[in-house]
This record gives C-alpha cells, sequence and structure tokens, in this order.
C-alpha cells in the first residue's frame, strides 16, 4: 500500500524516530534498550535519546552486523 495521506505520514514519522533511536550514537553500546525504546514504546526520539544518555553503556562490545543467512537473503529477495 503505497500513496499519501495521514497513515502515510504517521508510517514515516514512527520510522524516522525508530531509524533515530536505533542509529543513535549512544544506542552502540545500548542496543537492547535502544531496541526497547523504539519498538515498545511511544516515547518521542529526544526523550528515548536522553533516556540512553542517562543509562549505563552495557558491559558487552557494540553490536555489529552480521553477515546475512540463507533465510534472510531470500526474505531480502522477496521485499524488493
Amino acid at each position: 500500500m503505497t500513496g499519501g495521506g495521514p497513515l502515510a505520514a504517521a508510517r514515516e514519522r514512527e520510522r524516522s524516530r525508530i531509524a533515530a533511536i536505533l542509529g543513535a550514537p549512544e544506542a552502540a553500546s545500548r542496543m537492547p534498550l535502544a531496541i526497547a525504546l523504539a519498538t515498545t514504546t511511544a516515547l518521542p526520539r529526544g526523550q528515548a535519546l536522553a533516556l540512553m544518555q542517562r543509562s549505563e553503556a552495557a558491559a558487552l562490545p557494540p553490536l555489529q552486523a552480521a553477515p546475512p543467512t540463507p533465510m534472510g537473503r531470500r526474505a531480502l529477495a522477496r521485499s524488493t
């Protein structure tokens, strides 16, 4: 479903909010928190980023993208 309208605008705003939270420098060492804030709350991006800044960084190194699995490649091929 493509097109304009209020629903499409709302989806784009939500996608931008999620991308901003997950792509923030603070998220690199707090990815589980960033994912939770981005996907399970309605916090504005500024509040989510402020919360991450006040949170202690995880003891684990930042997550790095893994190479896609065969199943992931098939899913990506279907979505394009």
